[in-house]
């Protein structure tokens, strides 16, 4: 009987031992949600196709498949009072954020819609007579972040509420305050502003220094105050790219970063590098001065609009005095050379990526002015 006794008892002993570790694995697999980066830019190329809004609309999707695209929504922009204020993607639907008019006064909603332009719902939505503007930062899990900005008499600033909706709820997080608030980033379950990050995890603010911010999908590059420029992935490793950077102009998503630096003659010189790899050296203002024949003086005559990857070169949408370029030179360096020119000075280039293609399109100025 004893014997017995010790068997069962050596059974449930066992049986214990295997359902403790089942629990505690359930509790450390809790998954936190995921967060989703907004952009303000007219296209956004992501692995299903491509969306597109741009000054007169419509909002749009375009599968990977073929040319033709889906409505997704749509607004009345004769003046460019209308229009998209931030966007992205989560699965098979767009979150949004839309301005339109209505009876006298504006109606920012805050929306979703699936890549088939159906199942239209607005999560939020106020009137522009009770604040002065909404802009969607991002997402959390199903969960819209954004702000509303309104003006405060006592402290003469503007008030930027940044709130979330999510499960049906609508939660206030933060209020900054502020003449102009410019540099607010969500990326990897925290929001950055004023050298403060944000977790959206226990609401916690902690410390983050930053001259400059800049989010693409993997990777938050930023500028510190001794003008380094680094990089956080989404497992919080961060590391130096550069040293004593001069410009932060681009990223393909990855690891792969445009900046520029400035040499002992102060002239611009850029650079290109790819994660851990080497530095490159693409080549110096001058260079492109040269490449378009233009008298490069020492002084500052020129703007660089965008900078991008394609086909193991890098194309800089740049204006030199006046007159609009695309240079492309190779992604380990090399001499610029011309890719394309306005052919009306007046005009200026709007270059972007469509789906895994260059894109370029010369643009009259005078088409775009609004009429206060």
């Amino acid at each position: 009987m004893k014997k017995l006794l010790s068997v069962l008892l050596s059974v449930i002993m066992a049986i214990s031992v295997m359902i403790i570790p089942a629990t505690v694995s359930a509790k450390e697999t809790k998954k936190v949600p995921n967060t989703y980066v907004a952009t303000y830019d007219d296209i956004l190329n992501f692995s299903k196709g491509t969306i597109t809004t741009d000054f007169w609309g419509p909002f749009a999707y375009y599968k990977n498949s073929g040319n033709k695209y889906i409505t997704l929504d749509k607004y009345d922009t004769p003046y460019g009072y209308e229009g998209i204020l931030g966007y992205y993607v989560r699965g098979d639907k767009v979150y949004y954020c839309i301005k339109k008019e209505i009876f006298n006064d504006y109606l920012y909603q805050i929306k979703t819609v699936d890549l088939n332009g159906k199942n239209k719902k607005v999560l939020y939505k106020v009137k522009e007579s009770k604040i002065s503007n909404v802009l969607l930062l991002g997402g959390y899990g199903s969960g819209a972040i954004f702000y509303e900005k309104t003006y405060n008499k006592k402290v003469n600033k503007f008030c930027y509420t940044v709130k979330l909706f999510r499960n049906n709820k609508l939660t206030t997080l933060f209020k900054v305050y502020s003449d102009n608030l410019i540099n607010i980033n969500v990326f990897n379950g925290k929001i950055y502003y004023q050298n403060k990050a944000y977790n959206l995890a226990n609401g916690k603010k902690t410390t983050f220094t930053a001259k400059e911010i800049y989010v693409t999908k993997n990777y938050m590059y930023y500028i510190n105050k001794n003008n380094n420029l680094k990089s956080l992935d989404k497992k919080d490793v961060r590391r130096i790219v550069a040293k004593n950077v001069y410009n932060y102009y681009n990223s393909n998503n990855g690891s792969s970063v445009i900046y520029s630096k400035l040499n002992s003659k102060k002239e611009e010189v850029f650079y290109k590098r790819t994660g851990t790899d080497k530095e490159y050296k693409l080549c110096a203002i001058s260079d492109i001065y040269k490449a378009t024949n233009t008298s490069y003086t020492g002084k500052k005559h020129y703007w660089i609009n965008n900078a991008l990857f394609y086909n193991n070169k890098v194309y800089f949408n740049i204006s030199l005095d006046g007159s609009y370029y695309i240079v492309n030179v190779k992604t380990r360096g090399s001499k610029p050379s011309v890719f394309f020119k306005t052919t009306n000075k007046d005009y200026y280039i709007d270059m972007y990526m469509f789906g895994n293609k260059l894109e370029y399109r010369e643009c009259d100025p005078n088409s775009y002015i609004i009429d206060d």
